[in-house]
C-alpha cells in the first residue's frame, strides 16, 4: 500500500494498513488455523484431478503489477507441479490461487 499512497497521505495509508492488513498479518492464530485447515482440507487430487501449471508469462506478469523489486510484495509458485500461485506481503503469504484440470 505504500507504494500506491502519495507521501502527504502517509496517514491514510497507515489507517488503511491497521484496518485492512494488519489484522491478517500479525494474528498468530490465525495462521495457526489456517495451517490446520489446510493440512484437514481433502486434496483435490482426492477427487481426480490435476493440478494445471500456470504459465511463466502470468508471473512474469503479476510481478509487474506488484512491483516486486520495488515493494514487500512478492508472487511466487507452489504445488507439485506448479499449479498454485502465492502473493506474499514480507514473506507472509495473503492469497493463494490454483488452477486444476
Amino acid at each position: 500500500m505504500e507504494w500506491g499512497f502519495p507521501s502527504y497521505l502517509s496517514e491514510a495509508r497507515i489507517a488503511m494498513e491497521t484496518l485492512f492488513v494488519s489484522p491478517f498479518i500479525s494474528s498468530e492464530s490465525w495462521f495457526q488455523k489456517w495451517a490446520e485447515g489446510r493440512e484437514s482440507m481433502a486434496s483435490l487430487k482426492d477427487f481426480g484431478l490435476k493440478g494445471r501449471a500456470m504459465c511463466k508469462e502470468s508471473l512474469n506478469e503479476m510481478k509487474e503489477l506488484v512491483k516486486e523489486s520495488e515493494s514487500p510484495y512478492g508472487i511466487r509458485f507452489e504445488g507439485d507441479n506448479e499449479n498454485e500461485m502465492v502473493l506474499e506481503w514480507n514473506g507472509t503469504p495473503l492469497v493463494r490461487v490454483s488452477a486444476w484440470m
